[in-house]
């Protein structure tokens, strides 16, 4: 019974972070056109510390994200994001990490009144001597001709990007897992 409840007891808090950290698009909801919601699971061969602390380092994410130009940390929970835009125009805005727990959990939102407003959860677990990643990564695009704009950068169907930055972000971490463990049988 003790692990049944402990059990609901951890359900319960991840419903929470979820409503917390996205329940801010219900209300842009109301405001903009509309709001994209992306969820992926994906499978590393890489042990969930060394997938974390990837993930933790903003200086990682131009290394796999192919629109992501740099993100600065800039102190107390939040960071800058410049991303490649229509016709090559950086797009900037600055986010909130709304959430932190050492390998399993990452959360975060943007500040209201971005220009691309959106809020995300990653989770992390051991899995079959890897890491499962599960991804929910919501953003309301503006309205108007800069919601067009950015609706034909993203392309029609955004999770194609998203599914292509995944399978590097993959490729990279594996093959970084393969060079240590090679580079260890390699020495006397």
């Amino acid at each position: 019974k003790a692990v049944q409840l402990l059990l609901r007891a951890v359900v319960g808090v991840q419903r929470d972070v979820d409503r917390v950290v996205l329940g801010h698009l219900v209300r842009v909801r109301r405001e903009r056109r509309r709001t994209v919601d992306i969820q992926k699971t994906l499978h590393v061969d890489a042990p969930v510390e060394q997938v974390y602390a990837f993930w933790s380092s903003y200086d990682n994410f131009p290394l796999f994200m192919s629109n992501v130009r740099e993100v600065r940390d800039l102190g107390a929970q939040r960071s800058n994001w410049v991303v490649s835009g229509p016709g090559g125009v950086p797009v900037e805005w600055t986010a909130v990490l709304t959430e932190r727990e050492e390998n399993r959990l990452l959360a975060w939102r943007s500040e209201p009144g971005s220009v691309l407003e959106n809020a995300g959860v990653i989770r992390f677990a051991r899995e079959a001597g890897g890491t499962r990643i599960d991804l929910r990564f919501c953003y309301s695009p503006p309205a108007g001709s800069g919601g067009r704009a950015l609706g034909e950068f993203f392309g029609a169907d955004p999770r194609i990007r998203v599914n292509e930055d995944l399978a590097r972000l993959k490729a990279l971490l594996e093959s970084t897992v393969r060079s240590d463990s090679h580079d260890e049988e390699r020495r006397p």
